[in-house]
């Protein structure tokens, strides 16, 4: 069980030559300063989380990188999202579209991300998350990573992206919450050289299958 939070949920897709080929899905969570009650206070934290994504992560993302929306909703302690009176998810949408500004045109095989880890002052594994973002446009290190520069730059940019989420009012901080119910503050991140795997996007590729039976 989880302590009631707020989540934020943003979904894209990765669309070359204008095609959708792929959906991918980035989630953070935070405790709220005070219980936001209001639908528009919703959509007002969802606009600014928004924002702070174009502003931070879209730069270092190709233009085949889509946002189409920022979801934001208070979650119950069972992990349920929570409705008002009327019986409405209590929620907010940014529903606008914003490409990566990355001019490159280099491309990789689908799935692939960079990871994000997020630390706390909790030892161990509970007190540290992790979520995945499109893989930047790069052309990649001899060795397979991002290049020096590149990865400095980028985990600025993430540290920033954070910060930019905590600065939004009745957000509270992004924090890592354990399955037993502890949620810690993130004091800071760290973004890995080497693209990740995301394996849980298979189900969203755009493809056609060959099959052949085994006799």
């Amino acid at each position: 069980m989880r302590n009631a939070h707020t989540l934020f949920v943003w979904n894209g897709n990765f669309a070359p030559g204008g095609v959708a080929k792929e959906e991918w899905t980035m989630t953070l969570r935070g405790t709220p300063v005070e219980p936001v009650t209001s639908l528009q206070g919703m959509a007002d934290i969802a606009a600014a989380g928004w924002q702070a994504w174009r502003d931070h992560l879209a730069p270092h993302l190709a233009s085949t990188s889509n946002l189409l929306k920022c979801t934001v909703a208070s979650v119950t302690a069972l992990g349920l999202w929570e409705k008002d009176a009327t019986g409405q998810f209590k929620k907010g949408e940014k529903i606008l579209t914003k490409d990566g500004t990355n001019a490159s045109t280099q491309f990789h095989p689908l799935q692939t991300a960079l990871a994000c880890t997020l630390h706390t002052v909790r030892a161990g594994a509970t007190g540290r998350g992790r979520f995945f973002f499109p893989l930047v446009a790069e052309t990649l290190a001899n060795d397979g990573g991002l290049t020096p520069a590149r990865h400095i730059e980028i985990a600025t940019s993430v540290a920033s992206f954070v910060q930019a989420l905590n600065a939004i009012p009745n957000f509270g901080v992004v924090e890592v919450f354990s399955s037993k119910g502890v949620s810690t503050r993130v004091d800071s991140i760290s973004v890995g050289r080497i693209p990740d795997t995301l394996r849980t996007r298979r189900r969203s590729l755009v493809e056609t299958r060959e099959v052949r039976p085994i006799p």
